[in-house]
């Protein structure tokens, strides 16, 4: 119940918003339809605003590849991916690892790998986040032996695994 309030309150927030709706208001809008586990929701409010002709930009790409990943679908997430470099907008750390994690729910370890690859020919840092979003895939599509690679990799990185890793 609670939580079909506060959805009904971002839609009555957006609706009765006095300034032109942007790409701003659109991420803290999708942020909080995530918060709420409603990943429809903010899947739909994406489409919507796009199709309205507002400005996307990193955030709400990244907002839609993670309500995509929450709702294990690696090809709508990759297809996000996809279109967002389509549009020139350059992906962050936040958009790879929920692209990534949403390989690795829908088993796609070789994906999970591009796109970890990618994100370090681009120059972006993988995290504690990127590592084991990635050795999960790996593990989950049987590649220890390259799950243990990247488990040393992320030692020799410095960075400390966490109870998922």
């Amino acid at each position: 119940m609670k939580q079909a309030e506060n959805v009904s309150e971002v839609s009555r927030y957006l609706n009765g918003y006095r300034e032109p709706i942007d790409r701003f208001v659109v991420s803290v809008a999708m942020s909080k339809l995530r918060r709420l586990n409603k990943p429809q929701a903010a899947l739909a409010l994406f489409k919507q605003t796009r199709a309205k002709g507002i400005e996307q930009d990193v955030f709400t790409f990244s907002g839609a590849i993670s309500a995509a990943e929450r709702l294990a679908d690696w090809k709508m997430a990759l297809d996000l991916f996809k279109e967002m470099e389509q549009c020139y907008i350059e992906p962050n750390g936040i958009t790879y690892n929920a692209t990534i994690s949403a390989c690795e729910k829908g088993v796609q370890w070789e994906k999970a790998l591009e796109l970890f690859g990618q994100m370090q020919e681009r120059g972006l840092e993988p995290d504690v986040i990127t590592y084991s979003a990635t050795i999960s895939a790996c593990e989950k599509g049987g590649q220890w032996e390259k799950a243990l690679e990247l488990f040393g990799q992320m030692q020799e990185c410095g960075l400390e695994p966490n109870v998922i890793t």
